[in-house]
């Protein structure tokens, strides 16, 4: 991480961080004797007896804590080695379990985060997502929780009904802020991509790929962040924090993957191409997938999720910080448009 950013993590998420209840019985419990602890986005970094280690409280089930530290036990024996097991315990156990809450530790990984701007790291990416995805096969064991299959239509149905209640907000306001004008002047043409894509779905082989995905027991990721991805100096990709893992169809990570790589590049539909390509060097993609990947990546997920936290007041951004992420995503309407019909005509499914 850059010097300049990680300053700006350390801080960022200073009120989850406020939830962890630092004691000495933590550390002890892990057979670690802590030299330093520096807060990065919402864990602490721990330098230790044992190398540096990374400290989480979770924010979710034990059952989903289970079913996570399986998933990564599953894919590591399956032939994906590049991940992040949790430390055990001096007790044997993979958690703490306190008043307060869950913790984890796991190892901090030698090396660099992704860079999606890099066409090198971005390839590197695109097969070692595949490789992750089919190591995933065959995994067992199941949540609900943790259930994506079949659910895509619902979901953006509700998001789509988001929007307009949204809408309803923003109209309702007598003094309405810059957010709100901005938000009125797009809402309806993303909300026509929504229900396109919604339609594309229904029409789609969609539920076909979720039996198949049941059957297979394919799991993603579904964080692809930048900074969940680590690349060694011997170019190892490994993937960290499974907190969000879900079973899905793997067009998922990879419609995530594209739009984290091209949203900043006038949506770049070569670059599409190549993490398509790249992707399938390792298992090709069937046409049928290509095709739900397409319905999928047009629903405006960028623009639900600013809005959804400026309306929801999910974020405790200032107006101005609101306001910038949604200029940002708005201004890049015509170049998703573009992306789309490059899309049909580029990618042949």
């Amino acid at each position: 991480m850059e010097g300049g950013n990680l300053e700006l993590s350390r801080y960022r998420d200073k009120s989850y961080l406020v939830n962890y209840e630092l004691t000495i019985d933590i550390f002890e419990s892990f057979g670690l004797i802590v030299d330093d602890i520096v807060p990065v986005r919402s864990v602490f970094m721990l330098y230790t007896n044992k190398g540096a280690k990374i400290l989480k409280k979770i924010d979710y089930s034990l059952g989903e804590l289970e079913y996570i530290n399986s998933l990564m036990r599953y894919v590591n024996k399956n032939g994906y080695k590049y991940i992040a097991p949790f430390m055990n315990t001096v007790d044997g156990n993979f958690y703490l379990k306190r008043p307060d809450g869950i913790y984890v530790v796991i190892d901090l990984i030698e090396g660099r985060e992704a860079d999606f701007q890099n066409p090198i790291d971005l390839s590197s990416v695109s097969k070692a997502l595949c490789r992750f995805h089919n190591s995933t096969r065959g995994f067992t064991c199941t949540i609900e929780k943790r259930n994506n299959l079949n659910k895509w239509i619902m979901t953006f149905e509700r998001r789509a009904s988001d929007l307009v209640k949204f809408r309803e907000i923003a109209s309702l306001h007598e003094i309405k802020t810059g957010f709100d004008n901005l938000y009125l002047k797009y809402v309806d043409e993303y909300l026509d991509e929504a229900k396109e894509s919604i339609t594309l779905l229904k029409e789609s082989p969609y539920p076909k790929l979720c039996t198949e995905s049941y059957n297979n027991k394919n799991v993603c990721h579904h964080d692809l962040a930048y900074h969940n991805i680590i690349i060694n100096s011997e170019n190892d990709v490994y993937l960290v924090d499974f907190d969000y893992c879900i079973a899905d169809l793997r067009i998922h990570d990879i419609g995530n993957l594209i739009v984290k790589a091209i949203k900043n590049c006038k949506w770049d539909i070569e670059k599409a191409k190549k993490i398509i390509e790249d992707y399938s060097s390792v298992d090709a993609l069937k046409s049928e997938e290509l095709q739900v990947l397409y319905d999928f990546l047009i629903f405006p997920q960028d623009f639900y999720d600013i809005s959804r936290c400026y309306y929801m007041k999910t974020k405790n951004w200032d107006e101005y910080d609101f306001l910038s992420r949604l200029e940002t995503k708005a201004g890049y309407y015509d170049d998703r448009k573009t992306f789309f019909n490059n899309f049909k005509q580029g990618i042949a499914f």
